[in-house]
């Protein structure tokens, strides 16, 4: 005959040997486990899908590789006020294919702490998507962060 109080028991254990077994697996997995490195040159073609904000879209490079970026240099708003700015960079890229610009030439991209692309962007007609940018006044120039080569041209953009 079975004991229920032992059978009892003897389910709970199992339960907190799963849930400790959980527990110790996710604990395992890195919090801050880098992105995948990509591996872009500078100079790369690039046709935006979806753009994200007036600083950031997604798209897919010349060999299918689908990317996210991030624009050099800039402070757009974001939400309900950053409408005009997201309007804007999806005129200028809309089935466009642009060229992505390392911040040190010659380099692969650099890549930010999500996985995005952080590059310069050249459209087609030779425009730097980041001035012309500036000079609607959909954005307004990144002086707060990491340094750039274009630093000084973009704070003299108005």
């Amino acid at each position: 005959m079975v004991d229920p109080v032992s059978s009892e028991a003897s389910s709970r254990v199992i339960r907190v040997v799963r849930l400790l077994f959980a527990a110790l697996i996710l604990i395992s997995i890195p919090a801050n486990a880098a992105p995948p490195e990509l591996n872009v040159d500078d100079g790369s073609k690039f046709k935006a899908t979806k753009v994200e904000s007036g600083h950031e879209f997604e798209g897919k490079l010349e060999d299918g590789k689908r990317v996210k970026v991030r624009i050099v240099g800039l402070d757009c708003p974001e939400g309900k006020l950053g409408k005009d700015a997201k309007a804007a960079v999806q005129k200028l890229l809309k089935g466009k294919k642009v060229t992505l610009e390392s911040t040190f030439p010659m380099f692969p991209l650099a890549q930010d702490n999500f996985g995005r692309l952080v590059a310069y962007v050249r459209l087609d007609d030779g425009r730097d998507l980041s001035a012309a940018l500036l000079e609607s006044g959909h954005c307004s120039a990144q002086t707060w962060s990491t340094p750039h080569p274009r630093q000084n041209l973009y704070a003299g953009i108005r």
